[in-house]
């Protein structure tokens, strides 16, 4: 496993996310618990630069800022495997962060699912950063077009009422002046 995988992360202005998952990573064979425990704690960085990119905040409660990703992320950029992958590392880091008596999970096996879930993640989000401004762009294009056109329907309509009242008012006028 490798801290390189997410330099991206780094390279495009996500540096405290980098940093968690930096921290998480030194862990990954030595401590693979805090790592799966650390990976959590990346996991919120990330979720606070989804919804920054986005121009929103989080409320501070993952589970419920992952579930309201589909209100925050247009839909251009919403990807529901990137959702089922925070609940991947939010289920996994907490039961290690919280586990009890019961406790029954392949340590490996979850150290490497959260590995993987965050650089399907790290990936996404770069990639929404470098599209985003372009769909910014096109997205103020189409609303600009919209309001011309509608200015354009407003005024025909205007025109049509003015000739209509122009119409009435002189069929009323004359109606007026044959009764005198």
């Amino acid at each position: 496993m490798y801290i390189s995988d997410f330099f991206i992360l780094k390279n495009n202005g996500f540096t405290d996310s980098f940093i968690c998952i930096e921290n998480a990573l030194k862990y990954y064979y030595s401590d693979p618990e805090v790592c799966c425990t650390l990976f959590r704690k990346a996991l919120e960085s990330i979720i606070n630069d989804v919804y920054s990119l986005f121009g929103s905040s989080v409320k501070g409660h993952n589970k419920l800022d992952i579930d309201n990703l589909d209100n925050v992320v247009p839909d251009k950029f919403y990807d529901d495997s990137i959702q089922v992958e925070m609940h991947n590392i939010r289920i996994i880091g907490n039961a290690y962060a919280h586990r009890g008596e019961n406790f029954e999970y392949d340590v490996n096996k979850d150290k490497f699912t959260c590995y993987v879930a965050m650089k399907n993640i790290a990936r996404w989000l770069v990639e929404c950063k470098q599209l985003y401004p372009e769909y910014l762009r096109k997205e103020e294009e189409r609303r600009k077009e919209r309001k011309e056109k509608n200015n354009r329907v407003l005024k025909k309509i205007g025109k049509i009422a003015l000739i209509v009242l122009g119409i009435g008012a002189a069929i009323l006028g004359g109606s007026k002046i044959s009764k005198k």
